[in-house]
């Protein structure tokens, strides 16, 4: 990759070269440094399979596991 990096940066500074051409190099370069960030939508449906429960109809020990839980899953155990 270093060898096509090169090249493209070789035919960005030749000025002989049409400018269209050396725009085109140059935006290769940029795209294989990730200069470019494409957007994407991001659709997503959720489908509850089980109701959520009301957190005040939770008991004491059904909190602390919900909460053993949510530390594990963000990694704050």
């Amino acid at each position: 990759m270093v060898e096509v990096k090169t090249n493209w940066t070789n035919i960005m500074r030749d000025e002989k070269i049409e400018p269209k051409d050396r725009l085109k190099a140059s935006e290769y370069i940029a795209k294989t440094n990730a200069a470019f960030i494409d957007n994407q939508e991001v659709h997503n449906s959720i489908t509850e399979t089980e109701p959520i429960p009301d957190l005040d109809s939770l008991s004491v020990e059904e909190l602390q596991q919900l909460e053993s839980l949510i530390l594990k899953a963000t990694g704050e155990e």
